[in-house]
């Protein structure tokens, strides 16, 4: 890893919400993570992804990572996210 820094660990959590990747990125998206009271982990994308809107992150708790792929994932589908906060 860059500067010999341990890897970030991944949970892995249940879309919400369907959502569209650009084709061969990855991307991290602002992100709330939440946990079922059967113990399965959902995440929800925030709207306003923006570097300059402030507002989805102080209200995410994750990263969501979208891996590279094509088309959307739909809702119900199992991603990995980066908690933090």
């Amino acid at each position: 890893a860059l500067l010999r820094l341990p890897t970030e660990p991944t949970v892995s959590a249940q879309l919400q919400k369907s959502v569209s990747r650009p084709t061969g990125l990855r991307c991290f998206y602002k992100a709330r993570l939440t946990h079922r009271p059967d113990g399965v982990a959902e995440v929800t994308i925030l709207s306003g992804q923006g570097s300059y809107q402030a507002e989805p992150l102080l209200a995410a708790n994750a990263w969501a990572v979208l891996s590279e792929g094509e088309g959307p994932l739909e809702m119900g589908s199992m991603i990995e996210v980066v908690r933090y906060g």
